[in-house]
């Protein structure tokens, strides 16, 4: 009997324990899901004063995987990296010469390393500093924008314009490189205000591989040439627009529609070829005779305006009020000009008026 009630007891217990154990998350931990990151330099950031012998060194969030981690560092002014070596988390970078006085640097980190666990690195890390007592603190920033919107994809290569009137950026190595952010922003720091000419250049990186493939990605130039100086230290809204040769453009503008006929919408066409049927593409004016055609592949078109009282979408005839056997001319005007239309290009026309001339077809 003892020996009865002693198994229901332990029986008991067995539940009750089970019933409180307290849930464990799987051994290992959660899964790293957060980037490497770099978080602190020697130089730090904005440091003069630094000696020529100096080695660089990069601490990061965590400890990295693999070799050859010298293909991410980048030296500007450019400096031949002799060997980089491990220390826990950090990155000891040793030149194969001394730095050159009186000089400021930037080092830039390019994305693209891994952690132990794979994650891949996604954001590009960079600082400066100098030999001299002071860094160089000259600036240049703005958007770059791809298809008329801010381009987080973009590469920004600044270049130090040489005489030489054959100079072209896509080929060129440029002297300075930054990677936009989600909005499109770029910032090139510490840069000489020395009266420097410089020119800029900026490429969307489809494949974020920081190389521009002409045969598949689109560049652009800032118009102006760049100057800083000792009153014009930092040039904001330098801004950049990336024009895709396959981007379509747009067409906009407004039609006067000065008929009887002034509650009827106003029919738009535009043909590749005067008489194409049907058009290539057709809206609908607004009320106030606003329209707008969206994607128009280059070319060159005609622009028609009309009421289209047969609703064939075609400037024509249409069946005359009182006498169905006779034709009457649709109120139509045609724009006086060949619309042409470039890659990513707005173009805005200017008004044009629908008169009161419609006739009877003989």
């Amino acid at each position: 009997m003892r020996t009865q009630i002693a198994w229901i007891l332990l029986s008991i217990l067995s539940i009750l324990a089970a019933s409180c154990a307290i849930p464990e998350p799987p051994p290992g931990g959660p899964e790293d899901k957060t980037a490497p990151q770099a978080v602190a330099t020697y130089p730090a950031d904005g440091e003069s004063g630094v000696s020529p012998d100096a080695d660089v060194e990069i601490e990061f969030s965590e400890r990295l995987s693999g070799a050859r981690f010298d293909r991410f560092v980048e030296f500007s002014p450019d400096v031949t990296i002799a060997k980089t070596r491990w220390e826990k988390n950090r990155l000891i970078v040793e030149l194969s010469d001394t730095l050159h006085a009186d000089t400021t640097y930037v080092v830039r980190i390019r994305p693209g390393y891994t952690d132990a666990h794979n994650v891949r690195s996604d954001r590009t890390y960079e600082f400066g500093f100098a030999t001299s007592s002071a860094v160089d603190t000259g600036s240049i920033a703005g958007r770059v924008y791809f298809r008329r919107k801010p381009s987080g994809k973009a590469v920004v290569r600044l270049f130090v314009l040489p005489k030489d009137s054959s100079f072209t950026p896509e080929a060129a190595r440029p002297d300075r490189e930054v990677a936009t952010a989600g909005d499109g922003a770029y910032e090139l720091k510490y840069l000489p205000p020395r009266g420097v000419r410089f020119l800029l250049w900026a490429f969307e990186d489809d494949n974020t591989n920081s190389l521009f493939e002409p045969e598949r990605e689109a560049g652009a130039a800032l118009a102006d040439t760049l100057v800083l100086g000792e009153h014009v230290t930092r040039l904001e809204l330098q801004d950049i627009s990336i024009i895709d040769p396959r981007e379509p453009g747009l067409v906009v503008g407004r039609v006067l529609n000065a008929t009887p006929l002034d509650s009827i919408p106003v029919t738009v066409t535009l043909h590749e070829v005067r008489d194409t049927i049907p058009p290539t593409y057709c809206v609908r004016a607004d009320k106030q005779g606003r329209y707008k055609f969206e994607n128009v592949i280059r070319g060159t078109y005609a622009l028609l305006a009309f009421l289209d009282l047969k609703s064939d979408s075609l400037c024509g005839t249409y069946a005359c009020p009182g006498d169905s056997s006779a034709a009457c001319r649709e109120f139509c005007a045609e724009y006086p000009e060949s619309v042409i239309v470039s890659p990513g290009e707005e173009r805005r026309l200017k008004d044009l008026r629908i008169e009161a001339t419609a006739t009877k077809e003989e």
